[in-house]
């Protein structure tokens, strides 16, 4: 007779000793392959030369990508002259406004962790 703590550790044993996060994806689901890219970077690449088209619209205030790296850039510029670095944890208290994209992106920037 095979007791039920036997059962259940052979049933439920993890697969993946070292990564046992994997344990809840399927096979195809592992097989993916992601980037190692930083978000800012994934969507820098993804606009391209698109710079002229509209990133936000807030309030009828229409920020092309141009202007929206720009401030990206102004304000990591403004974070690393302060001493945010990578690795760092940023906390972002701001209502939903550009501002508060352009801080989350360039803390991406910089490597540092944007927190809310």
């Amino acid at each position: 007779m095979i007791k039920l703590k036997d059962l259940f550790t052979k049933l439920f044993k993890p697969r993946h000793k070292n990564e046992p996060w994997l344990n809840y994806y399927s096979r195809e689901e592992r097989k993916i392959k992601f980037t190692n890219k930083s978000i800012y970077n994934y969507m820098k690449d993804s606009v391209g030369n698109d710079l002229d088209y509209i990133a936000l619209n807030y309030f009828e205030n229409r920020i092309s990508y141009n202007e929206f790296f720009d401030n990206i850039d102004t304000v990591a510029r403004a974070l690393r002259s302060h001493g945010v670095k990578e690795k760092d944890v940023v906390t972002i208290c701001l209502p939903n406004m550009p501002e508060a994209l352009y801080v989350f992106y360039a803390c991406n920037k910089i490597g540092a962790i944007a927190d809310k």
